[in-house]
C-alpha cells in the first residue's frame, strides 16, 4: 500500500477506506504464494513469537518482510542466526516505486499529569533525537534512529563494536542510506488507526491468509463495513 503511495486510514483529513487497489494487489498475490507453496503462514500466525523463532531457526523460511525493530529478536532468542543474515529493501510491484515504509514504534508521550511536563517533554526530546540518545537506542534496542543524520555518519553506522553490526552480514544503516528519505512510504496515524488493525488482523488476514480461496472483495468489504460503523 505505502508502495503505491496509498494509505488506507485517509490520513487527517478524508475516510479510511480499506478497499484499495493496492491492498486488493497485495492481498491476491500472498494468496498465490500460499497457494503455489512459495509462502506460508508463520507458525502461530506471527514470526514475533516463539515458534517463529524456531521456525526460522528450523531453516524453513529464507526471507521475511520485517521492520528494522525485529533485529532485536534475532539477538535476544537467536544468537546462533549470527552471520546467516542480511538486512535488504523490500521489493516493489513497478520499478520507481518507494521501497520502504515509516510505521511502528512505541509512541512516547508525556501526560497531562505529569509532575513536570516541561522536564519530561526536554527528556524525551533528548532519549529521542539527540546523538547521545540515539546512541543508546541503537546501541541497546537496535531500532533504526529517528535522527537521520547518523545514518551516513561512519563513528554511528559502522561502529563494529554494536551488537546488531557484529550480528548482520551487511551494515544495516547501509541499507537505510540507500533507501533514502524520499523512498519511504508513510501511512497516517490516526484515531481510526487502532480499529483498522484490529479487524485486519483479527479477521481479515485470517479469512484470507487462512483459507486462500476466500475471497478478497468479500474479506474488504466486511472490514469496511466495520470501520465505517466506527467512522
Amino acid at each position: 500500500m505505502a508502495e503505491y503511495g496509498d494509505d488506507w486510514t485517509g490520513g487527517f483529513e478524508g475516510p479510511a477506506n480499506v478497499q484499495l487497489d493496492s491492498v486488493k494487489e497485495m492481498l491476491s498475490m500472498q494468496q498465490s504464494w500460499l497457494k503455489s507453496g512459495f509462502a506460508e503462514v508463520s507458525p502461530d500466525g506471527h514470526v514475533d513469537l516463539e515458534a517463529g523463532f524456531q521456525n526460522i531457526m528450523d531453516r524453513n523460511i529464507v526471507s521475511f518482510p520485517k521492520a528494522m525493530w525485529y533485529m532485536s529478536r534475532f539477538t535476544n532468542y537467536m544468537p546462533d542466526e549470527k552471520g546467516n543474515w542480511y538486512i535488504a529493501k523490500c521489493p516493489v510491484f513497478k520499478e520507481g516505486q518507494k521501497c520502504s515504509v515509516g510505521v511502528g514504534g512505541t509512541g512516547t508521550v508525556v501526560t497531562q499529569q505529569s509532575a513536570n511536563k516541561e522536564l519530561a517533554a526536554e527528556f524525551t526530546c533528548w532519549a529521542k533525537m539527540s546523538e547521545a540518545g540515539e546512541q543508546h537506542i541503537w546501541d541497546t534496542l537496535g531500532f533504526d534512529v529517528c535522527n537521520t543524520a547518523l545514518w551516513g555518519d561512519e563513528a554511528f553506522a559502522h561502529d563494529d563494536n554494536n551488537q546488531y553490526n557484529q550480528f548482520f552480514i551487511n551494515y544495516p544503516y547501509d541499507v537505510l542510506s540507500d533507501i533514502g528519505m524520499d523512498n519511504i512510504g508513510k501511512i497516517s496515524v490516526v484515531s481510526i488507526s487502532p480499529t483498522i488493525n484490529e479487524y485486519l488482523c483479527t479477521t481479515t488476514l485470517n479469512e484470507v491468509l487462512e483459507d486462500p480461496d476466500y475471497s478478497i472483495d468479500d474479506a474488504l468489504q466486511e472490514a469496511q463495513d466495520a470501520i465505517d460503523m466506527e467512522q
